[in-house]
């Protein structure tokens, strides 16, 4: 059964985005009408290896990025400190996830902030029909 979805890590990361940044308006994509500052949320990519029978590894990424709308500098880099503060744990439905390789960068006058979240991931395996019966037949051979 896999109890981590990708749609529950991304509604997770906006929800917890949200109660920090209560100002600033959130996109899960680039849009014509959004007002500045904002933040876009994009999920980059999913990697799902798999570790062991019927255990994964899924790593999800993410690209959060900030538009400033015309603030200073100083106010960007602010921004990004506290991205790297706030997204080290995110709680998600009383489950707490780690965000790992946090980077950021500065690209046409946009901050993106890149974060993995890694978790194990168990699927369940195909119930397999049992033996009906066996018959052994018993004695010394001569």
């Amino acid at each position: 059964m896999i109890l981590v979805t990708i749609n529950r890590i991304y509604e997770g990361l906006l929800a917890n985005l949200e109660s920090w940044f209560p100002d600033i308006e959130i996109y899960g994509e680039e849009n014509e009408d959004e007002q500045q500052p904002c933040f876009i949320v994009k999920l980059v990519k999913v990697v799902q290896t798999q570790e062991l029978n019927n255990r994964y590894r899924r790593v999800h990424t993410f690209d959060i990025g900030y538009k400033a709308g015309g603030q200073k500098p100083e106010m960007v880099r602010d921004i990004a400190e506290s991205l790297y503060e706030h997204l080290a744990l995110i709680g998600i439905e009383g489950a707490y996830y780690h965000g790992t390789n946090m980077k950021h960068e500065m690209i046409e006058n946009m901050l993106h902030f890149s974060v993995d979240y890694v978790f194990p991931v168990i699927q369940e395996k195909p119930v397999e029909p049992l033996m009906q019966s066996m018959q052994i037949k018993e004695g010394t051979k001569s």
